[in-house]
């Protein structure tokens, strides 16, 4: 411990410690290589000091809810009165072609050609014309059943009565258990922001304490006195679904004005989804020797969809300039030029309900 608080030791500087002293007591000419058993003695005993050491950084961070983590953020969390949001199923809905009036009970096994399986929700008969509708939900938790339209088009368990199936729209609310950062923004958006009687951080609070929610907007008076516009995202940042919308909704004025959820007596809340703007990049680079430019698209879209997720609602506009240092920085880029966001070089501007989508990436070389 010093000023600045505990600092861990290392094994090579514990080992370096401890084999000092041992000379200091045993004189200089003691051998404590590694092969020596006096060398072998003192770096188990650096190893099991070092895992001491790594204990007690452990303790003393669980106090900080920036530096905590796993069960010790929870809980600090949990004196906020808040949990970590727990994984869910993505759902949705497909179109069954097949032999007119057939009944296609429920638990009917459907799958993408990756390999992600979903089961309908509910015995549905086909029309004359052979064509129903019917939900289905992922087989599995995760983001990962988050689907596009027209993905869902194999049937896992072949029946002669169904000739296809497809998703005319995408899956959604599909979500991973929450991450320590999402939750830590969470607590820290509470502490920092504390509400007051119906203000603007009592409605993000609010928003935000619906499981899938990971960004909001809050506009005042945004359609005359009492009227409050609460604008969503998902887990991902994206626009939220119609289903969480309406949770969102339900869950701070189900019935407009009359105080019957989260929201004061009064109030008028209307909640709505963020709207994607999408965003198309490209650009020449120079590679790096030993890289290929699948290997530097692939790399460079994972650092734009980070930082995307980070500047939902917290930036009014794409900066040219900052998809450009991200382009530079990728792994394997040397240069670059020609870059254009959208077909431009200008900064791309974000409207107020507006979040930027990752579209199509495009460098040459």
């Amino acid at each position: 411990m010093d000023e600045q608080g505990f600092k861990r030791q290392r094994y090579a500087e514990i080992l370096d410690d401890v084999v000092d002293k041992a000379k200091e007591v045993y004189g200089q000419e003691l051998d404590t290589s590694e092969k020596s058993p006096m060398g072998m003695i003192l770096r188990l005993f650096a190893w099991h000091l070092g895992k001491a050491d790594e204990r007690l950084e452990d303790v003393y961070n669980s106090a900080s809810i920036n530096a905590s983590t796993g069960a010790n953020l929870y809980k600090l969390g949990g004196n906020d009165g808040l949990s970590v949001y727990s994984e869910e199923y993505a759902s949705g809905v497909i179109t069954v072609t097949g032999t007119p009036d057939y009944e296609l009970l429920a638990g009917f096994l459907v799958a993408t050609a990756t390999g992600v399986r979903f089961e309908t929700t509910e015995t549905v008969k086909l029309s004359s014309t052979g064509t129903g509708t019917v939900e289905i939900m992922a087989v599995e938790m995760g983001a990962e059943g988050n689907m596009p339209a027209g993905t869902i088009t194999v049937v896992v368990n072949p029946n002669p009565d169904v000739v296809s199936v497809t998703n005319a729209q995408q899956t959604q609310d599909g979500r991973d258990r929450e991450t320590d950062a999402a939750f830590r923004e969470r607590v820290l958006q509470r502490r920092q922001n504390p509400g007051t009687s119906g203000n603007k951080a009592d409605y993000m609070r609010w928003s935000r304490e619906v499981a899938g929610v990971g960004a909001a907007k809050v506009f005042p008076l945004w359609a005359g006195p009492k009227t409050v516009k609460v604008v969503i995202a998902d887990a991902d940042k994206l626009p939220a679904s119609a289903g969480l919308v309406q949770q969102v909704q339900d869950y701070i004025d189900p019935d407009p004005g009359r105080g019957e959820g989260q929201a004061p007596i009064g109030a008028v809340v209307t909640v709505a989804a963020a709207i994607a703007k999408t965003i198309n990049i490209t650009a020449t680079v120079v590679l790096a020797a030993g890289y290929s430019l699948q290997d530097v698209i692939d790399h460079f879209r994972a650092r734009v969809e980070e930082w995307r997720q980070k500047a939902a609602f917290a930036v009014s506009y794409v900066s040219h300039a900052v998809i450009g240092a991200l382009l530079l920085g990728t792994d394997g880029v040397l240069d670059y030029s020609a870059l254009t966001l959208n077909g431009s070089s200008a900064n791309i501007a974000l409207a107020d309900e507006e979040v930027p989508l990752l579209g199509a990436v495009n460098l040459g070389v």
